[in-house]
């Protein structure tokens, strides 16, 4: 997803709402998303307006989702727990005690 399809989706705006606002032809939104096309500066100052954000923020990549960083131990454990049904089943009553407990703990 391009920054501008991330900041026009952001609004809950359609691409022929957005080309309204630019003055510019819903195909014209489209390539700027797909990325066969790129906006003038003029119409990066349009943008910029429309959406309220900086041009630095409209030309920079999108944002990349936020994935957990796991150690190398915490992997070995994900892969031995995948593997080793007793171990497995273990970890799961481990886990609805805990969540019995956490509900009683609620409820009081």
């Amino acid at each position: 997803m391009t920054r501008i399809q991330e900041l026009r989706k952001a609004r809950k705006m359609q691409q022929k709402e957005l080309a309204i606002l630019a003055g510019v032809t819903q195909p014209t939104v489209s390539s700027w998303e797909r990325g066969t096309k790129e906006p003038t500066m003029e119409n990066l100052e349009k943008l910029s307006a429309i959406f309220g954000v900086p041009i630095e923020e409209i030309t920079s990549a999108p944002k990349e989702p936020d994935i957990p960083v796991i150690s190398a131990e915490e992997y070995r454990l994900i892969l031995e727990l995948r593997d080793n049904p007793e171990l497995k089943a273990a970890v799961e009553m481990m886990i609805k005690a805990a969540n019995r407990k956490d509900s009683s703990s609620a409820s009081a």
